[in-house]
């Protein structure tokens, strides 16, 4: 059986004994030397030269049809493009026309570490591993809860290891972004034994070695880079987006393609030498990065990396991801992993569905160019993404950790009914509607407000279940939305609708606020809404709604009276001050969804929202005041006449 790309071998062979060190900035952490073994490094220069040369000569060995027989039982998966390639012509010369890009090599040689970098890895804490008990709370709390949605891991031959040699046989690099996706969901005991004063802190020293590995390049296997910076994803990002989500992802995509895991293997000599466990394992990768590349391209306005039309590697399938679970020992199995595995397996498979959905209404109906969607292309989005619903019998799971994922799984299909139906929430500007169109408007306002609704909903099961504290950092995505509509409904003139509006959102910031402990963009966004909250409230206490220049005719009627009305204004106009001249925009557009990727995320657009003190009541000129005059929210899905309104609105409320 060959062994999968969890670790790398090479992690042992890398560097040079040192003695421990007295700036070892985690005393509590006990520093192995597993990875400090390695040959003298007088002659490294010429030994890096001469792997460098064999990792070259890799290249041509494809050209043999028969090398495949001459390769040990680990080759590497080698992947020379499309058609359009250098490569591609002149294999097809060679060996004539084949159906097939992926070919095996033979592994590359281990390049080891020069000793400065080593003892600059060794002071930045990197060989200084958590002690034993730990690493298990650690990679207990990761299959349990980033696992069941995130499967990159071949979790039957990690945990034998682990559970066989502890952590000196896996992976370093992708041990401590294992430990850092972890830290969001271990019990406080676990920090405070590990030496830590919060789980931020502890989350920032664990993603803080893993960049430093990757930063030194050292690791090499392909496969372990893709797991590691997919998990690195999850931290904040800064205000140039240097090192957020949408960096470490773009490399993560990158590497996928550049093995080729976005292609259908389809030659029988490569399945032949690469299992079955370890073709699911790369299904499973690819389209855990097209989940994330979809929720990326929503929450920050940009295009989607990953173009279906270039990708043929089938969605995965519950098979695919609990195959390689049989054979875990009963005791392993009770310790590490949750129940009913085969359920959870088809609750991610329709998080694909989902996210699959998502990705083609970006392309629909948010494209730069092109035909204008219309209502035919509604109804086929809807139809999708309504296959995905959740069954009574999922909604109605006894055990806890399954009805856990039922509700995330919801939580996530709730925002997407928003978003699909967030094209009809706005009037377009200069544009005769149809009665039919009309129509579709109001039954989507009401879609999107019931799908709000459904949100909290959830939460309020979820917060009987005491289990907020549990929720994954994609979370704050998913809420996103549903704030966004019960923040408008807070603004109605009916002081019934204001007050069940005003508490629909205030639930939202009780989650958010239990959130912002572990997440930093639950308390941006957390921020972010009490200060809306609060302006709008101030301008309803200065009576400026009498300043309304005539433009409320395109306000958004989240009530109608009647699906076929011909009139779409809503009913509540007369409190919206002039500068809101359209409270929609406002909500759809101020809100920079890069917020909606992963929470942490939306740090990007300003740090200084996470700035103590930063929300005052009647302060105009504070961070928070500034940072949202200057971002605009330019991330988000605007377009040129959106962008323009909101410059406006801006530049009213200062």
């Amino acid at each position: 059986m060959q062994r999968p790309y969890h670790a790398s071998s090479s992690s042992a062979d890398k560097a040079a004994g040192s003695a421990p060190s007295p700036l070892d900035p985690d005393p509590l952490l006990s520093e192995s030397n597993t990875w400090l073994r390695g040959e003298e490094s007088g002659n490294l220069p010429s030994a890096l030269e001469g792997d460098e040369a064999a990792d070259s000569a890799n290249y041509a060995v494809a050209l043999d049809s028969n090398v495949v027989q001459e390769i040990d039982q680990s080759p590497a998966l080698m992947y020379i493009g499309d058609q359009q390639s250098a490569s591609s012509f002149v294999f097809d010369l060679c060996n004539g026309p084949s159906q097939t890009s992926h070919y095996l090599v033979p592994r590359g040689t281990t390049r080891r570490q020069r000793p400065e970098d080593l003892n600059y890895l060794r002071l930045k804490g990197c060989f200084s591993v958590p002690s034993q008990d730990i690493c298990e709370d650690l990679i207990r709390a990761y299959f349990l809860h980033v696992h069941p949605f995130l499967p990159i891991i071949d979790a039957r031959h990690f945990l034998e290891d682990f559970v066989s040699h502890g952590y000196h046989n896996i992976n370093l690099l992708l041990l401590w972004s294992m430990f850092f996706a972890a830290t969001n969901f271990v019990d406080s005991e676990v920090l405070q034994k590990a030496g830590y004063t919060s789980r931020k802190a502890m989350k920032r020293a664990m993603y803080q070695r893993a960049k430093c590995l990757y930063d030194s390049d050292y690791e090499e296997d392909k496969v372990s880079l893709i797991q590691a910076v997919i998990l690195m994803a999850f931290w904040y990002s800064d205000m140039e987006d240097r090192t957020g989500a949408w960096h470490w992802m773009g490399i993560a995509i990158g590497l996928c393609q550049t093995m080729g895991l976005h292609r259908n293997p389809r030659v029988d000599t490569v399945k032949q030498h690469l299992s079955k466990e370890t073709i699911g394992l790369f299904r499973r990768i690819w389209w855990s990065c097209f989940v994330r590349d979809r929720w990326l391209s929503l929450a920050m306005g940009r295009p989607m990396r990953i173009q279906i039309e270039d990708c043929d590697t089938p969605m995965p399938t519950v098979n695919d991801v609990t195959k390689e679970l049989e054979g875990i020992s009963c005791p392993t199995t009770r310790s590490y992993l949750p129940n009913g595995p085969e359920k959870l397996a088809g609750l991610w498979v329709k998080l694909l569905r989902i996210s699959d959905a998502l990705g083609t209404m970006i392309r629909v109906f948010y494209r730069l160019k092109g035909t204008k969607a219309d209502l035919k292309d509604m109804k086929k989005c809807e139809e999708e993404i309504l296959q995905c619903a959740l069954s009574s019998e999922e909604k109605g799971e006894e055990d806890h950790t399954l009805l856990f994922h039922v509700h995330q799984l919801q939580l996530f299909y709730e925002a997407t009914i928003i978003v699909l139906h967030r094209p009809y929430l706005l009037p377009r500007a200069n544009e005769m509607a149809s009665s039919e169109e009309k129509s579709w408007q109001a039954l989507s306002r009401q879609k999107a407000k019931t799908a709000a609704t459904n949100t909290n909903v959830v939460l309020e099961r979820l917060i009987d279940l005491d289990m907020i504290k549990c929720l994954k950092p994609m979370t704050v995505t998913a809420l996103i939305p549903a704030m966004q509509i019960h923040l408008l409904e807070s603004t109605s003139a009916t002081p019934l609708l204001r007050s069940f509006g005003t508490h629909k959102l205030r639930l939202c910031m009780m989650v958010l606020s239990e959130l912002r402990a572990t997440y930093w963009g639950a308390d941006s966004v957390y921020r972010l809404f009490e200060r809306a909250e609060a302006k709008l409230i101030k301008h309803q206490i200065k009576g400026t709604a009498g300043r309304n220049d005539g433009r409320s005719g395109n306000l958004l009627p989240l009530t109608p009276e009647s699906s076929n009305s011909t009139q779409t204004q809503f009913a509540d106009t007369q409190d919206f001050p002039g500068s809101l001249d359209d409270p929609s925009n406002f909500l759809w557009d101020q809100f920079d969804l890069t917020a909606m990727m992963d929470g942490d995320a939306y740090l990007q657009s300003d740090p200084a929202l996470i700035q103590d003190g930063a929300v005052r009541e009647g302060i105009n000129e504070s961070p928070l005041s500034e940072s949202m005059h200057e971002d605009y929210g330019i991330n988000t899905l605007l377009s040129l006449e959106e962008f323009n309104s909101q410059c406006h609105f801006m530049s009213q409320i200062r």
